[in-house]
């Protein structure tokens, strides 16, 4: 399914990263479609300019806990 990427300004930051782009590149890796969205998910909130470092943690936590459960590093 293709989409568009509708919000001004975005992709101008390296830190940008759409969550759908993210899992279909997952997923095309092989990572199971359930964990991709979530890590995708994730991995778009981690903007080390946008949330603070506790926030930060606490998502690099729940990171590491997908990465458990899928068995090995997500890609």
């Amino acid at each position: 399914m293709l989409h568009t990427h509708v919000l001004p300004g975005f992709g101008s930051s390296p830190n940008d990263l759409c969550p759908q782009c993210e899992c279909e590149r997952l997923v095309a890796l092989g990572v199971p479609c359930e964990i991709a969205w979530r890590a995708s998910r994730i991995r778009q909130l981690m903007d080390p300019t946008l949330v603070s470092p506790k926030l930060m943690a606490e998502l690099q936590e729940e990171l590491a806990e997908l990465e458990r459960k899928y068995g090995k590093k997500i890609p």
